[in-house]
C-alpha cells in the first residue's frame, strides 16, 4: 500500500482527468483516510482564495477532485460499478487539464441581499471572474454539462485568453480583488503543494 504523501504526488505529477484505475477501494481508503484529508485540507487551504465577504474561489486539482470521489464513494457502503463510474464521470467535470484550469466558487456570506444578488449572477453566468497566472489572462466559463446541484457552489473553467505582464491575481467585473501564488499556477507540482500562498483582498464588487 503506497503511503499518502506518494500518493498525493503521484496524483499531482499526472494530468487530465482522475482515472478508475487511481481510485481505492473503501477499504483501502479508509485505512489512510486521517492522513489524506490532513494533507488535503492543507492543500485546500493554499488553493482557497478569499475574493471578498461573499465569495471566496477553490482553484481545483487533481488532488481536490480526487478526493471528492473517494469521499462520495465512502457514502455507499458497497458503491456498484455503475454508482462508481457515475461519481468518477461527474466529478471529473471540474478536474483541470494539462492546459486549463477549474474552480469552485462558494457563496458563503451573511448578507442575505448580496447572497441572493451573487446567486443570481452565477446562475445568470453575469459575474465575470478572470486569472492571471504564469503570464496568461484566463476568463471563467460555465462548465458543459456541470449542473448546478447547490446555488451557492458553483463550477467554473479558466479559458486562456490572451498575454499579461501583471502579477498573479483574481479580477471581478474587471477589478483586482486578490493575489494569488505563483506556485498555484497550471505547472505548479508537488514541491509547491505544501507551500501557503499569500493572498490580499483588495476590492469588494457588488453585482
Amino acid at each position: 500500500m503506497t503511503s499518502p504523501e506518494n500518493l498525493v504526488e503521484k496524483l499531482l505529477l499526472s494530468d487530465g482527468p482522475i482515472r478508475r484505475t487511481e481510485l481505492l477501494m473503501n477499504e483501502q481508503y479508509e485505512s489512510i483516510r486521517p492522513e489524506l484529508l490532513a494533507i488535503g485540507l492543507e492543500h485546500r487551504k493554499q488553493r482557497r482564495t478569499r475574493l471578498n465577504d461573499s465569495l471566496t474561489l477553490l482553484l481545483e486539482s487533481r488532488v481536490t477532485v480526487w478526493l471528492q470521489i473517494q469521499e462520495e464513494l465512502r457514502w455507499l457502503s458497497r458503491p456498484t460499478q455503475e454508482e462508481r463510474a457515475e461519481i468518477l464521470a461527474t466529478n471529473n467535470l471540474i478536474a483541470p487539464s494539462a492546459e486549463g484550469l477549474t474552480g469552485t466558487v462558494f457563496i458563503d456570506g451573511s448578507d442575505l441581499k448580496l447572497v441572493n444578488a451573487y446567486v443570481r449572477a452565477l446562475n445568470q453566468n453575469t459575474l465575470a471572474i478572470d486569472l492571471i497566472i504564469d503570464g496568461w489572462a484566463h476568463s471563467a466559463a460555465p462548465i458543459e454539462g456541470e449542473t448546478i446541484r447547490n446555488d451557492v457552489i458553483h463550477s467554473r473553467k479558466f479559458l486562456r485568453s490572451h498575454r499579461s505582464s501583471q502579477v498573479n491575481q483574481v479580477r471581478m467585473m474587471g477589478n483586482k480583488v486578490a493575489d494569488l501564488s505563483p506556485g498555484i499556477g497550471l505547472w505548479a507540482r508537488r514541491t509547491n503543494f505544501m507551500r501557503p500562498p499569500t493572498t490580499t483582498s483588495t476590492a469588494t464588487i457588488n453585482p
